[in-house]
């Protein structure tokens, strides 16, 4: 999906949040297409049933190993975990090869647990919070990328490049 706007182009990425054995495929995706953001916005389990597997390291300063198809070996690390609101969390991820087969790709990862499996969220504000930041975050970038997984949206907000830009997460941590 391409959307443009007179500041930038957007493309899009629809995808079902992945199921266990589809993580690789979805990273491999993700490194393919130099996306540096993922929206989510389903939560991994909601009433009582599994919606979508645990496909990135959740605490701050952890990482797990992958095997991305033609790239080959890969590590997915959580570098740090910001709130911006009670609904929204953010990730910055670091995808990278210990053998230099691909550049380092840094991710910001939104993980917005306020949204119900069926209907809209009861308030607006979360949302319309979510997506002011992401406006903004987007404002900065020449082109937008973005990878929606079925209720789990992936924002992708550059152009495949070569080189890793360095970026971090401007909210503060709220507990």
């Amino acid at each position: 999906i391409d959307l443009s706007t007179s500041h930038a182009t957007s493309r899009h990425i629809a995808t079902q949040g992945p199921l266990p054995h589809t993580i690789p495929a979805f990273w491999t995706m993700v490194l393919e297409y130099r996306s540096p953001v993922i929206i989510q916005l389903t939560r991994f389990v909601e009433g009582h049933r599994d919606k979508c597997a645990v496909y990135l390291p959740l605490e701050p300063h952890t990482s797990v190993p992958l095997t991305l198809g033609s790239f080959g070996h890969a590590t997915l690390e959580t570098k740090t975990v910001a709130t911006l609101n009670d609904d929204v969390e953010i990730r910055a991820l670091r995808l990278s090869s210990p053998t230099g087969s691909f550049p380092i790709l840094s991710i910001t990862h939104y993980f917005f647990h306020g949204w119900p499996d069926f209907g809209v969220p009861s308030s607006p504000t979360s949302a319309l919070t979510l997506f002011a930041h992401l406006h903004a975050h987007a404002d900065t970038q020449a082109d937008t990328h973005t990878t929606t997984t079925n209720n789990t949206p992936t924002l992708n907000t550059a152009p495949p490049h070569t080189e890793e830009k360095a970026r971090s997460v401007p909210t503060p941590i709220r507990r």
